[in-house]
């Protein structure tokens, strides 16, 4: 048996990056997007808000029941 510890909690709903874009049927977009240090960072035991190295899935869909795209960034370095 493996005793598992939370060392994090998150700081905002991430998804508060939700953005709609309108499409046609048939239509296509290019959409881009930047994900700011902010934007990955949670507190950590102490409760100092904190970015850590890892990765971190993003998700695109018409609805977060309809998930089209899966995708995942990879942060080399923290920053704190």
């Amino acid at each position: 048996m493996q005793e598992l510890a939370v060392q994090a909690v998150l700081t905002k709903d991430k998804d508060a990056l939700f953005q709609a874009i309108a499409l046609e049927p048939e239509e296509k977009k290019t959409i881009n997007f930047t994900i700011s240090p902010e934007d990955l960072a949670f507190y950590d035991i102490n409760m100092d808000s904190v970015v850590e190295p890892g990765i971190f899935g993003v998700i695109t869909g018409s609805s977060s029941e309809d998930i089209r795209l899966k995708g995942v960034l990879k942060l080399n370095e923290g920053l704190v």
